[in-house]
């Protein structure tokens, strides 16, 4: 299986995304690396969570190929009291590159995305700390050559 790879391509990828929109990658948190990016509360960053609920390696008329589906799913934290905006933007930036990436050569692994599934921007109801909490999603179906 290629999990590292695909799990590689969609994390480059959605990096890269936050990262032009104006958050930091140092601001960003990944799965099991660490839980929370360290931000203060005027700050913007992200956790990025990717899973992989169901692989296929029967892929029809091609035997090298397998095809793994997982998700994608973002919390962006904002600071409070500016509207969604600075989150509508980032999330924009995130969406553009999701939907960029179908149907191409990602890395030299060999790997292909195929994004789907959109949604978002949700916004989490509100708690006590200092940021507002926009979530944003898609499912995926990559395919390792």
């Amino acid at each position: 299986m290629s999990y590292q790879l695909v799990r590689g391509a969609m994390a480059k990828l959605t990096s890269d995304a936050l990262s032009a929109a104006g958050v930091p990658f140092a601001d960003q948190a990944f799965d099991n690396v660490q839980d929370t990016a360290s931000k203060d509360a005027a700050g913007t960053y992200a956790v990025i969570n990717i899973s992989f609920p169901r692989t296929v390696t029967e892929v029809v008329g091609a035997e090298s190929l397998e095809a793994i589906l997982g998700s994608c799913n973002v919390l962006l934290y904002t600071p409070k009291g500016k509207g969604m905006k600075p989150a509508e933007d980032v999330v924009a930036a995130v969406f553009r590159e999701w939907v960029r990436v179908n149907n191409v050569l990602v890395n030299e692994g060999g790997v292909h995305l195929r994004t789907r599934n959109l949604e978002g921007p949700n916004a989490l109801a509100p708690d006590a700390r200092p940021h507002q909490v926009t979530a944003i999603s898609c499912a995926f179906t990559a395919r390792v050559a």
